[in-house]
Protein backbone atom coordinates (compact mmCIF):
# COMPACT_ATOMS: atom_id res chain seq x y z
CA UNK A 1 0.00 0.00 0.00
CA UNK A 2 2.59 2.38 1.09
CA UNK A 3 4.88 1.75 -2.36
CA UNK A 4 1.62 2.58 -4.57
CA UNK A 5 0.76 5.25 -2.49
CA UNK A 6 4.34 6.60 -3.12
CA UNK A 7 4.23 6.03 -6.89
CA UNK A 8 0.55 7.87 -7.03
CA UNK A 9 2.11 11.29 -4.99
CA UNK A 10 4.98 11.05 -7.00
CA UNK A 11 2.95 11.00 -10.60
CA UNK A 12 0.60 13.68 -8.84
CA UNK A 13 3.90 16.20 -8.57
CA UNK A 14 4.96 15.54 -12.12
CA UNK A 15 1.75 16.37 -13.57
CA UNK A 16 1.04 19.16 -10.97
CA UNK A 17 4.93 19.97 -12.58
CA UNK A 18 3.87 20.15 -15.86
CA UNK A 19 0.41 22.37 -15.50
CA UNK A 20 2.23 24.74 -13.88
CA UNK A 21 5.14 24.73 -15.83
CA UNK A 22 5.66 28.70 -16.87
CA UNK A 23 6.27 29.81 -20.48
CA UNK A 24 9.13 32.38 -20.51
CA UNK A 25 8.23 33.57 -23.84
CA UNK A 26 4.28 34.20 -22.38
CA UNK A 27 5.41 34.71 -18.95
CA UNK A 28 2.33 32.25 -18.01
CA UNK A 29 1.60 28.70 -16.83
CA UNK A 30 1.17 26.38 -19.92
CA UNK A 31 -1.18 24.11 -18.33
CA UNK A 32 0.18 20.94 -20.25
CA UNK A 33 -2.69 18.19 -19.50
CA UNK A 34 -1.07 14.43 -19.83
CA UNK A 35 -3.88 12.69 -21.65
CA UNK A 36 -2.48 8.98 -21.67
CA UNK A 37 -1.88 8.10 -18.28
CA UNK A 38 -1.44 4.24 -18.29
CA UNK A 39 1.01 1.86 -16.43
CA UNK A 40 2.71 1.61 -19.70
CA UNK A 41 3.86 4.93 -19.31
CA UNK A 42 5.15 5.04 -15.94
CA UNK A 43 8.51 3.74 -15.21
CA UNK A 44 10.11 2.68 -11.98
CA UNK A 45 13.75 2.34 -11.94
CA UNK A 46 16.39 0.50 -10.08
CA UNK A 47 17.03 3.65 -8.26
CA UNK A 48 13.55 4.15 -7.24
CA UNK A 49 13.29 7.18 -9.50
CA UNK A 50 9.85 7.21 -10.79
CA UNK A 51 9.43 8.74 -14.48
CA UNK A 52 6.35 9.41 -16.42
CA UNK A 53 6.37 9.56 -20.53
CA UNK A 54 4.15 9.75 -23.08
CA UNK A 55 2.10 13.09 -22.80
CA UNK A 56 -0.09 13.36 -25.64
CA UNK A 57 -3.80 14.21 -26.93
CA UNK A 58 -6.44 11.91 -25.02
CA UNK A 59 -8.23 12.52 -28.45
CA UNK A 60 -5.40 9.82 -30.09
CA UNK A 61 -6.63 7.31 -27.70
CA UNK A 62 -8.38 4.85 -29.87
CA UNK A 63 -11.62 2.71 -28.42
CA UNK A 64 -9.96 -0.66 -29.06
CA UNK A 65 -7.26 0.06 -26.84
CA UNK A 66 -7.00 -0.85 -23.93
CA UNK A 67 -6.05 2.39 -22.89
CA UNK A 68 -9.79 2.93 -22.60
CA UNK A 69 -9.65 1.24 -19.20
CA UNK A 70 -7.95 4.55 -18.02
CA UNK A 71 -9.69 7.66 -19.79
CA UNK A 72 -12.23 9.78 -17.62
CA UNK A 73 -15.59 9.64 -18.81
CA UNK A 74 -16.17 13.19 -20.32
CA UNK A 75 -12.97 12.12 -22.88
CA UNK A 76 -15.27 8.92 -23.88
CA UNK A 77 -18.40 11.42 -24.36
CA UNK A 78 -15.84 13.40 -26.69
CA UNK A 79 -16.43 16.16 -23.75
CA UNK A 80 -13.61 18.95 -23.43
CA UNK A 81 -10.68 17.30 -20.55
CA UNK A 82 -8.64 19.36 -18.38
CA UNK A 83 -6.18 18.09 -15.25
CA UNK A 84 -9.57 16.68 -13.36
CA UNK A 85 -9.01 14.07 -16.86
CA UNK A 86 -5.61 13.58 -15.79
CA UNK A 87 -6.75 13.11 -12.03
CA UNK A 88 -9.24 10.31 -12.84
CA UNK A 89 -6.67 8.25 -14.96
CA UNK A 90 -4.20 8.58 -12.20
CA UNK A 91 -6.92 7.49 -9.92
CA UNK A 92 -7.83 4.38 -11.78
CA UNK A 93 -4.07 3.47 -11.79
CA UNK A 94 -4.32 3.57 -7.69
CA UNK A 95 -7.25 1.81 -7.51
CA UNK A 96 -5.95 -1.34 -9.67
CA UNK A 97 -2.86 -1.27 -7.75
CA UNK A 98 -4.75 -1.35 -4.82
CA UNK A 99 -7.61 -4.17 -6.41
CA UNK A 100 -5.19 -6.13 -8.62
CA UNK A 101 -7.81 -5.19 -11.44
CA UNK A 102 -8.88 -2.11 -13.61
CA UNK A 103 -12.55 -0.44 -12.11
CA UNK A 104 -14.22 -1.18 -14.84
CA UNK A 105 -14.97 -4.33 -16.85
CA UNK A 106 -11.79 -5.65 -19.18
CA UNK A 107 -14.26 -5.56 -21.77
CA UNK A 108 -13.85 -2.68 -23.98
CA UNK A 109 -17.46 -2.58 -25.15
CA UNK A 110 -18.97 -2.92 -21.68
CA UNK A 111 -16.23 -0.55 -20.18
CA UNK A 112 -17.44 2.56 -22.40
CA UNK A 113 -21.13 1.98 -21.66
CA UNK A 114 -20.01 1.86 -18.11
CA UNK A 115 -18.02 5.23 -18.35
CA UNK A 116 -20.81 7.21 -20.79
CA UNK A 117 -23.99 5.70 -18.25
CA UNK A 118 -22.00 6.71 -15.15
CA UNK A 119 -22.51 3.32 -13.80
CA UNK A 120 -18.63 3.78 -12.18
CA UNK A 121 -20.13 4.89 -9.40
CA UNK A 122 -21.13 1.93 -7.73
CA UNK A 123 -17.67 0.62 -7.60
CA UNK A 124 -16.59 -1.58 -4.95
CA UNK A 125 -14.44 0.83 -2.29
CA UNK A 126 -10.55 -0.36 -2.17
CA UNK A 127 -10.37 -1.56 1.18
CA UNK A 128 -13.25 -4.25 0.33
CA UNK A 129 -10.92 -5.27 -2.00
CA UNK A 130 -7.93 -5.23 0.16
CA UNK A 131 -8.07 -5.51 3.44
CA UNK A 132 -4.59 -3.59 4.02
CA UNK A 133 -6.14 -0.06 2.42
CA UNK A 134 -7.12 2.52 4.92
CA UNK A 135 -10.90 3.24 4.89
CA UNK A 136 -10.06 7.26 4.52
CA UNK A 137 -8.49 6.12 1.34
CA UNK A 138 -11.79 5.04 0.18
CA UNK A 139 -12.95 8.58 -0.02
CA UNK A 140 -10.31 10.15 -1.34
CA UNK A 141 -10.05 7.63 -4.38
CA UNK A 142 -14.14 7.53 -4.58
CA UNK A 143 -13.98 11.69 -5.16
CA UNK A 144 -11.17 11.20 -7.68
CA UNK A 145 -13.12 8.57 -9.71
CA UNK A 146 -16.24 10.84 -9.86
CA UNK A 147 -18.04 10.18 -13.22
CA UNK A 148 -18.90 14.02 -12.84
CA UNK A 149 -15.71 15.89 -12.97
CA UNK A 150 -16.73 18.86 -10.94
CA UNK A 151 -17.27 16.29 -8.12
CA UNK A 152 -13.82 15.74 -8.69
CA UNK A 153 -10.93 17.58 -6.35
CA UNK A 154 -10.32 21.08 -7.81
CA UNK A 155 -6.61 20.15 -8.66
CA UNK A 156 -3.93 16.98 -8.90
CA UNK A 157 -2.37 19.18 -5.89
CA UNK A 158 -5.05 18.86 -3.43
CA UNK A 159 -5.76 15.02 -4.36
CA UNK A 160 -2.05 14.47 -3.86
CA UNK A 161 -1.71 16.31 -0.40
CA UNK A 162 -4.73 13.94 0.55
CA UNK A 163 -2.55 11.12 -0.44
CA UNK A 164 0.80 12.40 1.76
CA UNK A 165 -1.64 12.75 4.45
CA UNK A 166 -2.96 9.60 4.45
CA UNK A 167 0.96 7.46 3.73
CA UNK A 168 2.61 9.55 6.47
CA UNK A 169 -0.67 8.86 9.24
CA UNK A 170 -0.70 4.98 8.33
CA UNK A 171 2.79 4.23 7.24
CA UNK A 172 5.05 6.46 8.76
CA UNK A 173 7.97 4.23 8.36
CA UNK A 174 8.24 4.19 4.75
CA UNK A 175 11.44 5.23 3.02
CA UNK A 176 11.65 5.91 -0.57
CA UNK A 177 14.82 3.89 -0.82
CA UNK A 178 12.07 0.75 -0.16
CA UNK A 179 10.70 1.26 -4.09
CA UNK A 180 14.82 1.25 -4.92
CA UNK A 181 14.81 -2.30 -3.23
CA UNK A 182 11.27 -3.06 -4.48
CA UNK A 183 12.65 -2.55 -7.88
CA UNK A 184 15.46 -4.65 -7.70
CA UNK A 185 13.47 -7.90 -5.74
CA UNK A 186 11.40 -7.92 -9.17
CA UNK A 187 14.03 -8.69 -11.11
CA UNK A 188 16.20 -10.36 -9.13
CA UNK A 189 16.87 -13.17 -11.11
CA UNK A 190 17.33 -10.98 -13.98
CA UNK A 191 19.77 -9.24 -12.47
CA UNK A 192 22.02 -11.84 -11.16
CA UNK A 193 22.06 -13.37 -14.83
CA UNK A 194 23.09 -10.55 -16.13
CA UNK A 195 26.13 -9.84 -13.97
CA UNK A 196 27.06 -13.70 -14.63
CA UNK A 197 26.81 -12.28 -17.89
CA UNK A 198 29.05 -9.73 -17.64
CA UNK A 199 31.37 -11.37 -15.01
CA UNK A 200 31.67 -14.44 -17.59
CA UNK A 201 32.37 -11.28 -20.40
CA UNK A 202 35.45 -10.55 -18.51
CA UNK A 203 37.01 -13.59 -18.48
CA UNK A 204 37.38 -13.99 -22.18
CA UNK A 205 41.15 -13.87 -23.12
CA UNK A 206 41.15 -10.71 -26.17
CA UNK A 207 44.92 -10.59 -27.33
CA UNK A 208 43.78 -13.36 -30.26
CA UNK A 209 41.11 -11.03 -31.29
CA UNK A 210 43.68 -8.12 -31.17
CA UNK A 211 46.13 -10.52 -32.68
CA UNK A 212 43.96 -10.57 -35.48
CA UNK A 213 42.58 -7.57 -36.01
CA UNK A 214 46.16 -6.53 -36.48
CA UNK A 215 46.94 -8.76 -39.26
CA UNK A 216 43.65 -8.03 -40.84
CA UNK A 217 44.48 -4.52 -41.28
CA UNK A 218 48.16 -5.40 -42.22
CA UNK A 219 47.09 -7.23 -45.33
CA UNK A 220 44.24 -4.62 -46.04
CA UNK A 221 47.68 -1.77 -46.10
CA UNK A 222 49.65 -4.48 -48.39
CA UNK A 223 46.97 -4.81 -50.62
CA UNK A 224 46.40 -0.92 -51.23
CA UNK A 225 50.14 -0.49 -51.29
Amino acid sequence: IDISLYVIIKICQALNYARNKVDKDLNESQGIIHGNIVPENIYIGFDGEITLTGFSSPNHISPTSDHVLYIAPEIVRNEESDHKSDQFSVATILWKMLCNRTPLKSNRVHCLADIVNGTSDSLPSPSSCNLNSPTELDQVITKALSPNKENRFESIEIFEKELIGILNKHFHDFNPEDIARFAISLFEEEIRAERVFFNECAQIELSPFYEELEQENETKKKATN
